[in-house]
């Protein structure tokens, strides 16, 4: 018989709580993606809706209340 050393495997345990480690990681990730992706098209949907009502607004009184936000 030889006497080669047996090569000795991670326990499972510690493979699976790194695979776990792995996918929380990933899926922190693509849970930040879509909120910073939601958060983006929101304030687009804003921008839009500001612009619209703009238009709404007679002229003289538009010119006002653009004059008044600069201000602030």
């Amino acid at each position: 018989m030889s006497s080669t050393p047996r090569r000795q495997k991670e326990p499972v345990g510690a493979e699976s709580q790194a695979a776990q480690t792995e996918l929380a990681g990933k899926q922190q990730t693509a849970a930040r993606t879509d909120t910073q992706t939601k958060l983006a098209q929101w304030g687009v949907a804003q921008r839009a809706a500001a612009k619209e009502a703009l238009t709404q607004v007679p002229e003289p009184e538009r010119d006002l209340w653009c004059d008044r936000n600069k201000r602030k």
